[in-house]
């Protein structure tokens, strides 16, 4: 590859990765009403850098699945959203559900983690197409 091309896909994944926040906010409005003030434990990064961490390797993730299919397009699009709902929160709900709902997960909040993770599915993969 050239220097003309590696400097446009650096780009795109910065661009990219400089979306995914936004995005990924939005659907964690769902739940922002529902949460406690209760500390967290630290954990082996800061918080800053462990968003950044997750920005980039979603992001390398998603792009990595589309440079590398054969489909293009809506196909795509729906597919990948589907198999990245599953897979990133559906999968991780239902073990939520089934291990955390009588001890920290109220009933109220269940739902919105689902409704949580659409954003990316729904509008983030979609513009990275």
């Amino acid at each position: 590859m050239n220097t003309k091309k590696i400097l446009i896909w650096a780009f795109r994944l910065i661009l990219l990765t400089v979306l995914y926040f936004p995005i990924w906010i939005l659907g964690t409005m769902a739940i922002g009403d529902l949460l406690t003030d209760v500390p967290s434990e630290p954990g082996l990064v800061g918080e800053a850098t462990g968003m950044l961490m997750l920005g980039i390797i979603n992001t390398i993730l998603i792009v990595g699945l589309i440079v590398s299919s054969r489909w293009n397009g809506w196909r795509l699009a729906s597919f990948l959203a589907l198999a990245y709902y599953g897979a990133f929160t559906f999968i991780t709900q239902i073990e939520t559900w089934y291990f955390l709902s009588e001890i920290t997960v109220s009933p109220r909040m269940l739902p919105r983690l689902f409704i949580m993770g659409l954003s990316i599915p729904l509008i983030y993969i979609p513009l990275a197409i």
